[in-house]
């Protein structure tokens, strides 16, 4: 069993990239530029990364891509991680988190393997009952912060993911190249599918350039379902994607 020492969890922004977004609050859901900080909702950016921040206010910056532990996030929180399970349509849907911010999401039953956190339906009952209401189509966004783990550039790529509108689809070379990628699909595909938020993180929308579902942790089946339930609560006349991130783009 993983406890607080575990490297699972959120990757915390250097100093400068932190002040950044400070500067900017207008950011939204994104991040700042390519730094790993916290894509948190409709909220600012910063407000989840305070709890990040050493005596003083002082940010406990890391090299660019490093990434501390679920657990050490439950530390400066003074909080614990919890978890809590979601019964859907189409299975069960584990939560992981502390202090009300999402840290890992999975189509599994049961506690999380290898971190050591406590079943508490009431530390995630926001985040939970938001899970419920998109599953019965009564909405179509998630608000609850997440803080995924990654590197700057995974980072980049899954708050790209979340700006993709509900109902909506786009291809890995589309994101790619609204990115501008070097690396191109396959950096972009790699980087989607180590999302450990699905669904808040809509990493499901994007799909292979002849429309093929291509892979997804939940399996193709789920994919296919999330996919077609946004379809029927959607309709039609639907926004275009942000330019882009539209099939034209792909090579």
């Amino acid at each position: 069993m993983i406890g607080h020492g575990a490297l699972l969890g959120q990757a915390r922004a250097p100093a400068s990239s932190a002040s950044k977004a400070r500067r900017a609050p207008g950011l939204g859901r994104g991040i700042a530029e390519q730094a790993g900080v916290v894509v948190v909702g409709e909220h600012d950016p910063v407000q989840v990364e305070d709890h990040l921040r050493g005596p003083g206010g002082d940010a406990r910056s890391t090299r660019a891509g490093s990434l501390t532990s679920p657990g050490a996030i439950a530390e400066d929180m003074a909080s614990h991680l919890a978890w809590t399970e979601i019964v859907t349509p189409i299975g069960p849907f584990r939560l992981v988190g502390v202090g009300g911010v999402v840290l890992q999401a999975a189509w599994a039953p049961g506690p999380p393997p290898d971190l050591d956190a406590e079943r508490d339906d009431a530390a995630l009952a926001e985040a939970a009952a938001e899970v419920v209401a998109w599953m019965a189509g009564e909405r179509t966004t998630f608000t609850v912060p997440v803080a995924p783990a990654g590197t700057p550039f995974q980072q980049m790529v899954w708050a790209a993911v979340r700006e993709l509108p509900f109902g909506e689809t786009a291809t890995y070379g589309g994101l790619a190249h609204h990115l501008r990628s070097p690396n191109g699909a396959r950096a972009v595909g790699s980087a989607n599918g180590a999302n450990p938020i699905p669904l808040l993180i809509p990493c499901h929308r994007v799909i292979g350039a002849r429309g093929e579902l291509v892979g997804y942790g939940g399996g193709t089946d789920v994919k296919a379902w999330l996919l077609d339930h946004e379809r029927r609560v959607a309709g039609a006349g639907q926004p275009p994607l942000p330019l882009g991130l539209r099939r034209r783009h792909d090579p």
